[in-house]
């Protein structure tokens, strides 16, 4: 330790290296520092100031080094250690931070930031218990520590404490109102107790305070799509999308809350966005599979798909795309796609009865009838789809006896009604009974008014009737429930001519 009395050129450049640090001029700092080490090699403050400057340029070996000669001059001195210590904690090397914190205990028990550097190292290597331990000893020596009220609530937010740890950040908010980061520890802790008038308030004085906090509008966002208010979760999703353009998980939660909001095209624009973003998301692929399915927008559906499956070929959810492929196709007529999906899908399940039942459906239609028998007849006839099958094969057949005693079986197994009557009604059409095919077609319709099949005879039946505006009627309701069906198109402009 120094004692000795120095040269004025001693403290010149002491002043002048101070007067660089606190402006921030790290280098003619450490300069400065230099040239009072050259004349005065054993004025430990010297190698301490410039071990400073060299931690704020992060050139943490060469502080390191200064810092220890710091102490090899003089070892009574606490701050010393704890620059030491911070340099060890900033390179994960805990157990030597530890050792340097405890030689600040050491020399000054009553140094509060000592105990809550060692609280914040426990923290950061999950010894919770340890870390509040130390952060309640920093509390006790000094209470108005509003950044340890933070770190306490921190750690009893990690363990799912959400009631200990809202007291914590109120303790901090209240030592320091205008410290944004308590209030969004505030805001994700109610968020957590399903507190959303809370967590919106804590969230919006986060706003007051820090304009550019991504994570806050977005809580915002997700808080009004939890109150079923895509309009007001829209705009604060999109105040975060204007801080991070860039950001996948952003534009996902807009896309979510304008289907939420029923604007399916808009939702599907934003995910794909998302998508394009990080086209390593497969749960985003997923969505935008099942969504466009259902909104029947069946290219990108399919197009989805096939990326999917190039990217992820060992993926567990094949079966369920190709058999999602194998309805799409359907859907669109187009008979040996579907059938090729489902065959796809039977390499994982071979004796899956959905998928052999709806395969000997498509046959029918595709008008193979003899393929469409084969896979009726090697399923169950407990089953009353499988009757229906039956009974449609049956009618095309017209051995209307057999169809009728499968219809018969059908209803007395407790099919489906909808489904019931659209096969009686398809049934009455194949015999020329136009009346009572009419009948259970719009019967058919009372009970699935999505059914295109239903509204596409219900037309034909009309039509045979002379019946043709209410032909034309269901013609267009079958082509604005399938687009894809070219069949009903046809029949409307003939039925227009």
């Amino acid at each position: 330790m120094t004692k000795k009395p120095f040269k004025k050129v001693v403290y010149y450049f002491t002043d002048r290296g101070m007067l660089y640090q606190k402006s921030g001029n790290y280098d003619l700092a450490i300069e400065c520092y230099k040239k009072v080490s050259e004349i005065e090699p054993e004025y430990e403050w010297a190698y301490y100031y410039a071990g400073q400057c060299l931690y704020k340029l992060e050139r943490f070996e060469e502080a390191l080094e200064n810092f220890q000669k710091a102490i090899e001059l003089d070892s009574s001195i606490s701050e010393f250690y704890k620059w030491i210590a911070n340099i060890y904690k900033k390179s994960d090397e805990y157990e030597k931070a530890l050792f340097n914190y405890k030689k600040v205990l050491q020399i000054n028990p009553k140094d509060h930031w000592a105990y809550y550097e060692i609280g914040d190292m426990c923290q950061t290597i999950e010894k919770y218990d340890q870390a509040l331990m130390n952060f309640k000893r920093a509390i006790m020596l000094k209470p108005a520590f509003p950044e340890c009220y933070n770190k306490i609530g921190t750690v009893e937010y990690f363990r799912s404490n959400f009631e200990a740890a809202i007291k914590n950040f109120e303790k901090a908010a209240g030592l320091n109102s205008q410290n944004p980061d308590f209030y969004y520890k505030l805001g994700i802790s109610h968020f957590q107790l399903g507190q959303l008038e809370k967590a919106e308030k804590n969230f919006k004085n986060v706003i007051v305070f820090d304009k550019q906090n991504i994570s806050a509008f977005a809580y915002l966002g997700n808080i009004f799509i939890q109150r079923n208010d895509p309009k007001e979760a829209i705009k604060y999703f999109k105040h975060a999308l204007k801080l991070y353009p860039e950001s996948s998980a952003i534009n996902s939660s807009i896309g979510k809350a304008y289907l939420q909001k029923g604007a399916t095209d808009a939702g599907i624009e934003y995910l794909d966005r998302a998508l394009s973003l990080n086209e390593n998301n497969e749960t985003l692929y997923l969505n935008l599979i099942n969504i466009c399915s259902s909104a029947q927008k069946y290219e990108p559906a399919i197009s989805y798909s096939q990326k999917y499956l190039e990217n992820y070929p060992d993926n567990q959810h094949k079966l369920s795309i190709y058999k999602n492929l194998g309805l799409i196709y359907f859907e669109t007529a187009e008979h040996n796609l579907s059938i090729d999906n489902f065959n796809k899908a039977l390499e994982f399940q071979p004796e899956d009865h959905g998928i052999l039942l709806t395969l000997g459906f498509i046959y029918l239609e595709k008008e193979d009838f003899d393929k469409g028998f084969e896979r009726f007849s090697k399923l169950s006839e407990d089953d009353p789809n499988v009757n229906l099958g039956l009974a449609s094969y049956y009618t095309e057949k017209e051995d209307f006896a057999k169809s009728i005693n499968y219809l018969k079986k059908a209803k007395k197994l407790n099919c489906e009604k909808s489904a019931f009557n659209y096969y009686l009604g398809y049934y009455f059409l194949k015999r020329n009974k136009f009346i009572a095919a009419a009948k259970f077609f719009a019967g058919s319709i009372i009970i699935n008014p999505g059914g295109h099949f239903a509204y596409y005879h219900l037309g034909k039946a009309y039509s045979v009737l002379n019946r043709k505006n209410e032909a034309k009627e269901n013609f267009e309701k079958a082509l604005s429930l399938n687009k894809y069906r070219a069949k009903y198109k046809t029949a409307l402009e003939d039925v227009i001519i």
